[in-house]
């Protein structure tokens, strides 16, 4: 019965953002076209283990600037999450947990690519742009991927304390990195992403460790009160085929597109130093369009803590 709850509230919250967007997206749809094309766009794209119930607090923010927003769940994520059926027994079997499949192991980054690009797509068929896409965390990879393969579509990327991969190294081979080290977040990994082909944690746990371990890597800085409403909504699993993918980042295609990354200094999950490191690499592939670096006095996920903040900056960011 815990496990039915815990999937009835996820489901219907993300059913209720994804109803506001779609309200968004139909109201740009009947508005003229010469009025749409003055609008700013952009697009969110959520990290691991989350899904577009994420930007609730953000969404209307960048809205009542003017922003038009579409959001939505990556494959896999939100309403698309699927579950391994030893995360609903409690107490949990670590046995089982550790070594079932996940039913998220084919998803792909061609897949999310696939997805952020049909958004894009729906927004420019609207009329709407300039477009911006942001990926907070794991999105950075695929808006990487997503720009390498359509850069005309993209006026902008943004990156929120994010993967940003461009060389031939995929994103997981980072985390390896000494520049990495302020992340423990593999600590709380139940099981080994080559055996269930996920990145998987325990997110409805009732251990006092992993929770604070939990808080500590992803929004250190929100109330304990808040945690366990967002716990509540992260899926166990998230694919790892993204994380094992390079983006193909070229100077020609994805070095083309206008880039600012964000990067949040009391970061557990990208630290600092892997912030820079992600931009020092940019920048040498494409000298001549230099990443526009701010920083953001917050924890992994500011949209929790520090919306209005956020939101203040995006503003001033989005193409």
């Amino acid at each position: 019965m815990e496990m039915s709850r815990r999937r009835f509230g996820s489901h219907v919250t993300g059913a209720a953002v994804g109803a506001a967007l779609a309200a968004c997206g139909a109201e740009g749809a009947d508005a003229p076209a010469a009025e749409a094309a003055k609008k700013r766009a952009v697009v969110l794209v959520h990290g691991s283990w989350f899904g577009s119930w994420c930007y609730a607090k953000l969404i209307p923010l960048l809205q009542a600037k003017g922003i038009t927003v579409a959001a939505s769940d990556l494959p896999g994520h939100g309403l698309g999450a699927r579950f391994p059926a030893s995360f609903a027994v409690r107490p949990l079997v670590d046995a089982d947990f550790s070594t079932e499949a996940s039913p998220l192991a084919g998803v792909s980054l061609q897949d999310y690519v696939t997805a952020i690009l049909a958004q894009v797509a729906s927004l420019a068929a609207a009329g709407y742009g300039p477009i911006t896409v942001l990926g907070h965390s794991m999105a950075g990879i695929p808006i990487t991927a997503a720009a390498e393969q359509a850069p005309a579509q993209i006026a902008k990327l943004i990156y929120l304390s994010a993967f940003m991969p461009v060389t031939a190294v995929p994103a997981g081979a980072y985390l390896q990195r000494a520049e990495a080290a302020g992340n423990h977040l593999g600590e709380l990994l139940k099981a080994d992403v080559n055996t269930v082909g996920a990145l998987r944690l325990d997110t409805n746990t009732v251990n006092a460790s992993d929770i604070q371990g939990l808080k500590n890597s992803f929004c250190a800085d929100v109330p304990d009160a808040d945690f366990p409403a967002i716990a509540h909504l992260m899926q166990p699993d998230d694919p790892a085929q993204a994380y094992g993918t390079p983006t193909g980042a070229t100077a020609k295609n994805w070095g083309s597109v206008k880039r600012a990354y964000i990067g949040c200094t009391g970061d557990n999950t990208v630290p600092p130093a892997l912030q820079k490191l992600f931009v020092s690499e940019a920048d040498t592939l494409a000298p001549s369009n230099k990443t526009d670096f701010h920083t953001f006095d917050s924890s992994h996920s500011p949209f929790f803590a520090k919306p209005t903040e956020l939101a203040e900056l995006l503003a001033t960011l989005i193409a």
